[in-house]
């Protein structure tokens, strides 16, 4: 079964493009699919469950909700759904099935940067009396494309990015890591840290900048450290391996001017960067990042 891309605190659940600051064009990719247009993978099937409940005054309604879709082929899937419903009332409570419905959908892609999808939905007769007695039919058309850098900018914004397929409970040490507000250092000379770090803050990054490693380390919530590759120093590489050791995930982002080579060697997760460091690229490391502990 799989599952469809997931937008939660800015976490998204893409494959990770963080290993190469440019890579060539690529079609359209699920995150950036609408519901209408997003199609399943051929022998791919998706379950949806769904719950929705409305309180009123003197009446309580709730409709419970299942849904399958199927990928016949890369370009067509068929779908099925069957709604469930309570009413509760001062002096009864009804329940009972709605209208089932049948739907088929195609599509593909039309170019790099157009989608469209067409299909129809068949709804029969409700089982009870708390929907419609009667048969419907619901034609559709969707087309989709990416408006400039709109798809770069979601990209850019995202707190996490975790590749599929990833384990629950990885999902949700992200969100609890989101929650707790991380910050990223900067660690450089003291014009260029407050430069990096006010062009992180507008990509909506919270960050700081630092003009040594004594400051990075005073600095509560980090995880993720930007540090000019001349200011590393062994204490400061131990004490970011203890406070990884007890349980607070640190990432290492060294800035650098010389081959990777000459990094100095750290048991933490680490990335290198030329300087000047590119901010997308940036963005998109500390992101991979925060997606993988």
């Amino acid at each position: 079964m799989a599952g469809r891309a997931l937008a939660l605190l800015g976490l998204t659940a893409i494959a990770s493009p963080a290993a190469a600051e440019e890579g060539p064009g690529q079609v359209l990719q699920e995150l950036y699919l609408a519901e209408p247009a997003y199609l399943q993978e051929r022998g791919e099937a998706q379950l949806t469950l769904r719950a929705d409940a409305l309180r009123a005054p003197d009446t309580t309604s709730a409709t419970g909700s299942a849904a399958l879709e199927y990928g016949v082929s890369s370009n067509l899937q068929i779908e099925a759904a069957l709604p469930y419903l309570v009413l509760v009332e001062p002096q009864q409570t009804d329940h009972g099935a709605g209208r089932a419905s049948v739907g088929a959908l195609g599509g593909g892609a039309l170019g790099e940067q157009l989608l469209v999808a067409a299909g129809a939905e068949v709804s029969f007769p409700s089982l009870s009396t708390l929907d419609e007695d009667q048969f419907g039919v619901e034609p559709s058309l969707s087309l989709q494309t990416a408006l400039g850098d709109v798809h770069a900018l979601i990209g850019e914004g995202a707190f996490a990015i975790v590749s599929k397929p990833f384990p629950m409970d990885q999902l949700f040490r992200v969100v609890e890591r989101a929650c707790r507000g991380p910050v990223v250092v900067v660690v450089d000379d003291a014009s260029e840290a407050a430069a990096l770090a006010d062009e992180l803050r507008q990509h909506f990054v919270a960050a700081v900048a630092c003009e040594d490693v004594g400051c990075a380390l005073r600095r509560k919530g980090a995880d993720v450290f930007v540090t000019a590759t001349p200011l590393v120093s062994r204490e400061f590489l131990d004490e970011l391996k203890r406070r990884s050791d007890d349980g607070e995930p640190v990432t290492l982002v060294f800035v650098t001017d010389h081959p990777a080579q000459r990094v100095p060697p750290t048991p933490l997760r680490g990335f290198v960067v030329k300087r000047p460091p590119k901010v997308p690229w940036l963005l998109k490391t500390i992101a991979d990042a925060r997606g993988v502990h």
